[in-house]
């Protein structure tokens, strides 16, 4: 019985030496992997030296004597600040996070492989003309000069500390990863077909005119400060809302929507101030997008300079150049307007032949795809994608088949402007 104390001490002390030497790999680990921003860094695939600078903010200015130069350059430090929020932004897009982050996350990939984002990035990606190609080639070169100078095993390497953590390395950088990065914040940002169909089960249950008065697209007392007015003023309608009993529930109304969840009510804005009235003469550009807050931010702030090209601005990990800033000459922002980008369509199946659907040509096939979704910790999953002449079916209760018709899955309809954009001198080659 007198041994037993020693023995419990002795297993504290362990378990103490264990928990030290974990925090003390963990402090070490991290550290090794911040960023350098003093020194010299010599990498293959940059044609001449490239200058980076950085303010007391650590904002990156990027000097290169070409755009091949400073796009590869630009790749390489956003991997060096960003890399793990690239890797995961990627593989949401491609519904890859349950290969690395366990079964949590299946839910969210079989979305992502429902649309199909990762094949149109590589079809659009294919598609786009030669020099812009080249430009997202250049770019993940970059990436992937960053991910190659650090190697090792995630445990040991110089590689951000996620990695380490999951006992992982990120795999090669794709130009096409960079396209697919811009259709995931595309959809987080248009994605409207739930709220269509939470619409048409109001509808069912209200009738359409009750129904139009809780889905009000104007009301009486807008005033847009930048529209016109053509002649006087009319009176104005005033519509009275009566309240009625209801025997169901807004849950009830809403029952056997599908998921996400109905997008949020926020809006970005923004406003512009001619130099007549500002103390310096010069113009004013406001914008707030009203992104939601996150760590890591989703923005990148950088400056950028090479022949013909000398902007600094907002870039997103994982994507080159400026989406919003200004060039010296002219500054542009970005919000989102109530476009309607997508639409369901009920598609009616043979009852017969379920591989079959009614189309104005009579019965066709059904298109399908296998998706094959790896998880860790966990069996892997066959996901089965029903697609129709409009898309995939994204909403089937049994009773109601719905396909989703969006403008992001159509590879034609996809463009690169951004280097268009960043240098820019006038309205008009703006538009």
């Amino acid at each position: 019985m007198a041994r037993t104390p020693r023995v419990l001490l002795a297993l504290l002390l362990l378990l103490l030496l264990l928990a030290g030497g974990l925090a003390g790999w963990l402090v070490w680990r991290t550290r090794r992997a911040l960023p350098a921003y003093e020194g010299e860094v010599r990498l293959a695939g940059l044609a001449q030296p490239v200058r980076v600078l950085r303010d007391e903010r650590a904002v990156p200015y990027i000097y290169a004597a070409s755009l091949d130069d400073l796009l590869f350059a630009q790749g390489y430090i956003h991997a060096q600040e960003r890399l793990w929020q690239m890797d995961i932004l990627r593989r949401t897009a491609r519904g890859e996070l349950a290969e690395v982050l366990g079964p949590a996350l299946l839910n969210v990939d079989k979305d992502y492989r429902l649309l199909g984002l990762g094949a149109v990035a590589d079809r659009a990606v294919e598609s786009l003309d030669p020099d812009t190609r080249h430009q997202l080639q250049a770019y993940a070169r970059g990436v992937n000069a960053y991910i190659d100078s650090h190697p090792g095993t995630p445990l040991l390497s110089r590689l951000p500390v996620e990695f380490a953590l999951l006992n992982y390395r990120p795999e090669p950088w794709q130009p096409a990863d960079s396209f697919a990065i811009g259709l995931h914040m595309y959809r987080v940002l248009s994605t409207s077909w739930p709220s269509d169909l939470a619409r048409m089960r109001v509808e069912e249950r209200v009738g359409p005119e009750r129904a139009a008065d809780l889905y009000v697209a104007r009301s009486d007392q807008d005033h847009p400060i930048a529209e016109p007015v053509a002649g006087p003023r009319r009176p104005r309608r005033q519509r009275v809302f009566v309240a009625g009993v209801c025997r169901h529930s807004l849950q009830e109304l809403l029952a056997g929507r599908a998921e996400p969840a109905l997008e949020s009510l926020a809006a970005s804005n923004n406003w512009a101030v001619g130099g007549a009235r500002t103390a310096s003469g010069a113009a004013m550009l406001a914008n707030d997008m009203h992104l939601a807050h996150g760590a890591p931010s989703i923005w990148f702030m950088n400056r950028l300079q090479a022949p013909e090209l000398d902007v600094i601005g907002f870039s997103v990990p994982g994507i080159p150049l400026v989406a919003a800033g200004h060039n010296g000459r002219i500054a542009w922002g970005l919000t989102v307007l109530p476009v309607d980008t997508q639409d369901l369509f009920i598609e009616r199946f043979d009852p017969d032949d379920p591989s079959r659907y009614m189309t104005p040509t009579g019965w066709q096939p059904v298109g399908r795809r296998l998706e094959h979704i790896r998880v860790r910790w966990g069996e892997d999953v066959n996901l089965d994608v029903v697609e129709t002449r409009h898309g995939p079916i994204v909403h089937d209760d049994g009773k109601l088949k719905l396909a989703l018709q969006w403008t992001a899955r159509d590879p034609a309809l996809l463009s690169w402007p951004t280097l268009a954009i960043n240098r820019a001198q006038t309205w008009e080659e703006f538009t």
